[in-house]
């Protein structure tokens, strides 16, 4: 048995030594990532998703194809581009996929200020506001949704709603004083 499993690390070291990484750039995760990478793409080279728009809806040719599709426009890949613009002006040979691996992360970021700052309004005391933020971090499905090289819209589903209450809740904390 164990000499077994020293043959396996053996073959494993050998393999990883004939064929080193080309690239250490990570994979995006889940299909819909690449999706939006490939909107992020466009943006790059043309400066626009689609060079077709109408009303609030943009052509997208790669869908439904051979005939394409009107998609709703949506802004995840201009945030994708404006993420990798600011890290392309510390790192200027940063991969795009790169960059747009930290994109939900980012939006994480927000999210959790919002949160805090919705807690500091509806006056909770810090301490319990750091263990709901805890709490609100780790729930499985925004911390799956959330994750590094997650780049899809999902988190968005948590910010807004969040970022609503926090509104409601200036306005209602200053009718109350």
């Amino acid at each position: 048995k164990e000499k077994f499993r020293k043959t396996i690390r053996d073959v494993a070291r050998k393999i990883d030594q004939d064929n080193p990484p080309e690239n250490s750039v990570p994979y995006l995760l889940a299909s819909d990532s690449y999706y939006y990478y490939d909107l992020t793409k466009n943006i790059q080279e043309t400066g626009t998703i689609s060079p077709r728009f109408q009303a609030s809806k943009y052509f997208h040719p790669k869908m439904s194809a051979p005939d394409g599709y009107w998609e709703p426009l949506n802004l995840h890949p201009y945030l994708g581009f404006i993420i990798h613009r600011i890290l392309s002006f510390f790192n200027k040979e940063i991969p795009l996929m790169f960059s747009v691996s930290i994109t939900s992360l980012f939006v994480t970021v927000l999210t959790l200020i919002v949160f805090i700052i919705t807690a500091g309004v509806m006056r909770v005391s810090p301490w319990t506001a750091s263990i709901g933020s805890i709490y609100f971090l780790l729930g499985e499905i925004f911390l799956k949704r959330s994750a590094f090289a997650w780049y899809d819209n999902d988190p968005y589903n948590v910010f807004f709603p969040l970022l609503l209450i926090m509104i409601l809740s200036f306005g209602f904390g200053s009718k109350s004083q």
